[in-house]
């Protein structure tokens, strides 16, 4: 294994293991049994460094494309809330929220990092516009809104429901909604 990888590798786990408050350089080093010096020809700083680790912890959205918005939406739920079921990802995720309000860099990163995961919504939401199935003036904040609102609702109040939520009934609720916003 690489000194690259070593060194995501030891990320994940003080994340995991630690928590965000203790990932630090010096802690990643000791863990990865690599120098600072080479972490930090690697990544310029821990910010960096945290989202590279984060990159590699978070299973990308898949960006279906069924013919069918209603499908789409389906296969994205069932690949991304089994990840945010996860109870380490949820404190990682929740750990770093509070942290970025605190600290501008980080702040910076963990919203340029939601736009890109945003992206596979984006492009279902715009696909199901071309095809009809959605209004045209839809905007995507509103969409986005309407399709992560429940979810996000019960990964902060109640993440043990994410197991048992009925997706499709979600789903077929949040359609509901945004077209009635024509």
């Amino acid at each position: 294994m690489d000194a690259r990888q070593r060194i995501l590798t030891a990320s994940q786990s003080v994340l995991v293991d630690l928590g965000l408050g203790a990932f630090t350089m010096e802690v990643v080093a000791t863990r990865s049994g690599v120098a600072k010096t080479t972490i930090y020809r690697h990544f310029e700083g821990v910010n960096e460094l945290l989202v590279a680790t984060l990159d590699q912890m978070i299973v990308p959205f898949p960006v279906p494309d069924t013919g069918s918005l209603r499908e789409d939406l389906l296969e994205i739920a069932h690949t991304v809330l089994p990840v945010f079921a996860e109870s380490n990802l949820r404190r990682l995720l929740l750990g770093i929220i509070h942290a970025a309000a605190g600290d501008d860099d980080l702040d910076r990163i963990h919203r340029a990092m939601m736009e890109e995961r945003k992206g596979p919504i984006r492009e279902v939401v715009e696909a199901a516009q071309r095809r009809g199935e959605l209004p045209a003036t839809l905007s995507l904040e509103v969409a986005f809104d309407h399709l992560e609102g429940p979810y996000m609702a019960r990964w902060l109040h109640a993440p043990e429901t994410l197991r048992t939520i009925d997706i499709e009934q979600t789903i077929d609720r949040s359609i509901a909604a945004m077209k009635a916003l024509a």
